[in-house]
């Protein structure tokens, strides 16, 4: 399905008729069709485990980003490279992209509101304690777990506290 798409994508840029007269508008949006495509490449590359030509696209994908001002776009992508570099057991690099995320203004305080944020946010925050753990930091990984624990099991969700659990084990 993903190479379907990604077909689609490539001949959607290439043949693509223009209308409007305004360049800066045609390349912002054909700049935006290929993130998604080299997104989309990157994750099928990473399926197949094709892992240089993953981080290539997803590389890319971030590069193409700024130019249509997408900060959830870029998140997501970070997140998967994240995955990417800790599936390769690059776990110092898998760490500095989801740091990249924390720091990413739409997970301030004033968006972490959202209640799909704050679960975002807890995911990632747990994603980086299997890195410092994996890294020997067992400590500061078990400062940041303790506290998505109690969160868990405050919500009474008894799955992520589960998982979670099961995370600080190791």
């Amino acid at each position: 399905d993903m190479e379907c798409v990604v077909q689609e994508l490539k001949t959607t840029i290439q043949n693509w008729r223009w209308e409007a007269e305004d360049d800066e508008k045609k390349q912002s949006v054909i700049n935006a069709l290929r993130a998604d495509l080299n997104k989309i490449e990157g994750n099928r590359y990473y399926l197949i485990e094709k892992y240089d030509s993953a981080e290539t696209c997803l590389r890319k994908a971030i590069s193409l980003s700024p130019e249509f001002g997408n900060d959830w776009f870029v998140c997501k992508v970070r997140d998967d490279l994240a995955q990417l570099y800790y599936k390769q057991e690059y776990y110092g690099m898998a760490l500095s992209q989801l740091d990249s995320i924390l720091t990413n203004p739409l997970y301030s305080d004033d968006f972490s509101r959202k209640k799909e944020t704050k679960a975002n946010i807890l995911l990632i925050k747990s994603q980086r304690a299997l890195c410092l753990a994996r890294l020997g930091k067992y400590d500061e990984a078990v400062r940041i777990i303790d506290p998505i624990l109690s969160v868990y099991k405050k919500q009474r969700d008894k799955r992520l506290y589960a998982e979670t659990l099961r995370k600080k084990a190791k």
